[in-house]
């Protein structure tokens, strides 16, 4: 049975130049919906090559260097953070074969779970080469949250007036998970914050003239914020390109 979310998934797909599988289908579903992508399936594998006796000593180093890369700076050099993360990633699963092939038995169960996270890899991959969809799961210190956060097009915009999306999920400390639509059309921003209680939203509510204030310093003039009481069905971020007036509104979800 085909769904409406299901189609939404597909034409984003085909209108990135990607392949159309169950799998692709279902990385995006999981991407989307914020679940572990590759990190609790990698940490899982690491673990039990270690409990079949291999050496992961180097594989652990490796691990470990691709943890601490996971930082952002606010800068264009976030850009290359992601690609040596990608490439990273990629010689982490070719030093894991290598690992693996020192021996002459290879659990079934290991071979599925590398040649699943190499189409894992290979997914991220495409979807950063072919879009301006980046799928960046980070923690960032309370400090870091005063900086600015610069979104990176791969394609320059087409005249001033173009309208921008972004879609940003936040999973915080004290309040819960926060979804973040901000919409840029010309020099007008408009940002919706999608709370899980009411109790959450007369806190953001009452904080809304600090809110401003930070924006106006950071040199935003024209500011609309909202604050909506999010439904208890999961929100799917595909779902706010659905009430664009425009008929190839599908195009819009690069962001």
């Amino acid at each position: 049975n085909v769904d409406s979310s299901t189609i939404k998934k597909i034409a984003f797909l085909i209108k990135n130049d990607m392949n159309i599988s169950l799998n692709n289908i279902k990385f995006l579903s999981d991407i989307i919906n914020n679940k572990d992508f590759i990190e609790g399936e990698l940490t899982e594998l690491i673990n039990q090559l270690g409990e079949e006796g291999y050496d992961i000593s180097k594989i652990k180093v490796q691990y470990h260097k691709l943890q601490q890369m996971k930082v952002l700076e606010f800068d264009s050099s976030d850009k290359n953070m992601l690609n040596d993360l990608t490439k990273g990633l990629f010689e982490l699963i070719e030093e894991i074969q290598i690992v693996l092939n020192s021996k002459d038995y290879k659990s079934t169960d290991i071979l599925n779970k590398i040649e699943n996270l190499n189409a894992k890899i290979e997914f991220l991959n495409n979807l950063n080469e072919n879009s301006t969809f980046y799928y960046i799961p980070f923690k960032l210190p309370r400090e870091n949250l005063e900086k600015n956060l610069f979104v990176l097009n791969k394609k320059r915009r087409n005249s001033e007036n173009e309208k921008v999306k972004i879609f940003i999920s936040l999973d915080t400390s004290n309040l819960q998970k926060v979804d973040v639509i901000l919409e840029s059309n010309k020099d007008k921003l408009t940002v919706d914050f999608r709370v899980l209680s009411a109790e959450i939203l007369k806190y953001m509510e009452e904080r809304k003239s600090q809110l401003d204030e930070m924006l106006t310093d950071s040199g935003y003039d024209d500011v609309e914020l909202r604050f909506i009481l999010k439904d208890k069905k999961e929100f799917e971020p595909l779902d706010i390109f659905v009430d664009d007036v425009s008929l190839n509104y599908m195009l819009d979800i690069r962001a």
